[in-house]
């Protein structure tokens, strides 16, 4: 269970209002969300004005005591945001550019890069080699708003959630990166169908770019078009995602999921969808946008070039995973003819999810290797 206690602070920042939450005890996690699932999206003066909330407060998961600060971004026109931010340890003195991880397509970042298994989270584990770490929701998930008719940047008539939508709300998290920390660029790290907006911002944006990671990427396929309408959003149910967990482990294979980490996820998981209880079987509500973005990719029609993309990338997959082959990642590290390096690593024994699985060790060495080689490398430059 979440706790905290909530203390405000207003006061007028230039032309924008900043309201600070120094969130330390709060039992009711649910209550909250209910909260900001309404009063935000009813409350005008979120809409006339940008408002950044600041919260303090225990990372999800078991033992691990770091600390994080939520800043919500809302201004007039979009949806509100949440952008989580895990500092790194104390008495750090190094200049390396912040991470910024960007989730996939049916969960919250704190449920991924910032929940804790055993004593560390994927967050923490990178605080300790001196990164900060931001870690973006877009709209429609943990505690960022909804999506309405008055909020879209997309067209109207499209699913909301479409990366060329929501690579606009990568660009407010580094917007606000930027402002807040001396350095100019981030390093952004990836997941599944967040590796496509991703990738579309870095190559909107390659000054901004340190370094580009994508774990279990989505890559261009030549699957035969559907005409298949989508509603706006999806239920996904935890069967679901438990069968996704699961899904890549072959069967001769003893587990490499530990159940009772999956079953503590899960609640939390159901926790953050206030109407999920609601639902039978129990389940949370998320954008339909990222099925539509997989479904144009794998169709032939993939929703940004990736030789725009100038930053050196990795691309990472566990060898198990049947949304990121390896030919999929063969395509994609061929698509980056203009980025400055490509490394292509495969991990063994390991799957879509593998940051919750036995090897997610593995991945973070991998991960943090690649980040501090190419930030020193830069440093050097």
């Amino acid at each position: 269970m979440m706790k905290f206690f909530i203390q405000h602070e207003i006061w007028p920042l230039n032309a924008k209002q900043v309201v600070r939450h120094k969130v330390r005890t709060f039992t009711g996690l649910t209550s909250m969300l209910d909260k900001k699932r309404h009063s935000r999206m009813t409350n005008p003066f979120i809409f006339t004005i940008m408002s950044i909330f600041f919260i303090t407060a225990c990372a999800y998961g078991g033992a691990d005591t770091m600390t994080s600060e939520t800043y919500i971004l809302s201004r007039s026109g979009a949806p509100s945001l949440a952008l989580n931010y895990y500092p790194a340890k104390v008495g750090c003195t190094s200049q390396f550019e912040p991470v910024l991880f960007i989730h996939g397509a049916t969960f919250p970042s704190e449920l991924s890069v910032g929940y804790t298994i055993g004593n560390q989270s994927w967050a923490g584990d990178l605080n300790v080699a001196c990164f900060d770490v931001w870690a973006l929701n877009f709209a429609g998930y943990g505690l960022s708003g909804d999506y309405t008719a008055l909020n879209r940047q997309g067209d109207p008539a499209e699913v909301p959630g479409r990366s060329h939508e929501v690579k606009h709300q990568i660009a407010r998290a580094v917007e606000l990166i930027r402002e807040r920390t001396p350095h100019r660029k981030v390093s952004i790290l990836a997941h599944s169908w967040g590796t496509i907006p991703a990738g579309a911002f870095a190559a909107d944006n390659p000054a901004l770019v340190k370094n580009l990671i994508l774990f279990g990427a989505i890559a261009q396929r030549e699957g035969a078009k559907a005409d298949v309408n989508l509603p706006p959003t999806q239920l996904v149910s935890v069967k679901e995602q438990h069968d996704k967990f699961v899904h890549d482990t072959p069967p001769s294979h003893v587990p490499v999921l530990d159940e009772a980490i999956f079953a503590t996820w899960a609640s939390h998981y159901l926790a953050g969808d206030p109407h999920s209880a609601s639902r039978s079987p129990s389940s949370v509500e998320v954008p339909s946008g990222p099925i539509a973005d997989i479904m144009a990719a794998w169709t032939g029609s993939f929703p940004y070039d990736p030789s725009r993309i100038k930053a050196p990338t990795l691309i990472i997959r566990g060898e198990w995973d049947h949304l990121s082959t390896e030919e999929d990642n063969a395509w994609l590290k061929q698509k980056l003819s203009s980025a400055a390096s490509v490394v292509d690593v495969a991990l063994p024994e390991g799957g879509h999810l593998m940051h919750f699985e036995n090897g997610r060790f593995r991945l973070r060495d991998e991960v943090r290797s690649f980040l501090i080689g190419k930030s020193q490398s830069g440093a050097s430059e």
